[in-house]
């Protein structure tokens, strides 16, 4: 499991989403369905707490991917974010340069782009 925990600054933090925040998530989800259906593949799928349960406990089973991150803006879950950790690149030598972008589901726009190396 790949645990994620960046203080990005200007009230914004990304961290992988535990078990206990499915219904704070579904909130999220159920309040933007119309802005998700047209990307997110797995909107129609998702119809409680509990799948959402399921998606970040097999997220936590990934050894390679962080896919289970929450977006929480001044405190407020606003999203989340997907990332692949990139060991192959690292393992061979290669600088390691990561820049997120993020766009919360809540009408939140951070209008920011962050760098982790």
């Amino acid at each position: 499991m790949i645990r994620i925990d960046f203080d990005l600054g200007d009230g914004v933090r990304i961290r992988s989403l535990d078990p206990g925040d499915a219904e704070a998530l579904f909130a999220v989800v159920e309040a933007n369905r119309d802005r998700l259906r047209p990307w997110m593949p797995w909107e129609d799928t998702t119809r409680s707490p509990d799948d959402i349960r399921d998606f970040i406990e097999r997220a936590r089973a990934s050894s390679s991917d962080a896919e289970a991150n929450g977006i929480w803006v001044d405190g407020e879950l606003a999203g989340t974010v997907g990332m692949r950790i990139d060991t192959l690149a690292n393992a061979a030598g290669a600088s390691s340069r990561n820049v997120i972008g993020l766009k919360g589901f809540n009408d939140v726009d951070t209008g920011h782009a962050y760098e982790h190396t």
